[in-house]
């Protein structure tokens, strides 16, 4: 659960190298517009557009950044500094970073499968409860997003009279992982003879 993929860190870095780069007349990775020999008023434009760029880029990602230690908490419990994370879960954390056979076992598993292995054991109780707290967090996402794509997929321009009681039923039915036994529920009905 990285905060930020390493392509999208790197187009940012980028981004902002490009910005500077123009911003002082530099033309190292723009060999093509070298060859223009823009004017300094030009580079300057060119760098207020990549500045606007790299802002708007920046933007969705704005809530992900301000979680960023609490992920890396998830991620790499033990590359965070105990005075970054909240108060109560201070303690905890120092055992867990000083315990070498916990350290081994986070080397072994995936963060969800090593804070799940903690959780079973009941040991660092608050640090579970946070992890497991941002774990749920990009779960609960995904379900709502797969939910409005159904919704968006159900109710279309050719079923535009669907209510949104009958819509709410739709997605029920779509969205439930249980699976109905067709068989047994056709056999309690009674079926009307044809005449």
């Amino acid at each position: 659960m990285e905060p930020a993929s390493p392509s999208r860190a790197a187009f940012e870095c980028k981004l902002r190298l490009w910005e500077h780069q123009l911003s002082q007349n530099k033309f190292t990775h723009f060999a093509r517009l070298a060859e223009l020999r823009p004017t300094p008023a030009t580079c300057r434009r060119y760098a207020a557009a990549l500045s606007e760029l790299r802002s708007e880029f920046e933007r969705p990602f704005k809530d992900v950044r301000a979680c960023e230690k609490e992920f890396k908490l998830f991620s790499a419990p033990f590359d965070v500094d105990s005075v970054d994370v909240a108060d109560d879960l201070q303690l905890e954390l120092i055992e867990l970073q000083c315990s070498d056979s916990h350290h081994a076992k986070f080397a072994l598993l995936s963060p969800m499968k090593f804070w799940h292995s903690l959780s079973a054991s009941r040991a660092f109780p608050a640090l579970v409860r946070e992890a497991l707290r941002l774990a749920s967090l990009f779960g609960s996402t995904y379900s709502c997003e797969q939910l409005f794509s159904r919704m968006k997929l159900t109710k279309n321009k050719t079923r535009a009279q669907l209510t949104d009681a009958h819509l709410q039923d739709v997605l029920l039915l779509a969205s439930s992982s249980i699976k109905p036994d067709i068989d047994s529920l056709s056999a309690s009905k009674n079926h009307q003879p044809s005449h």
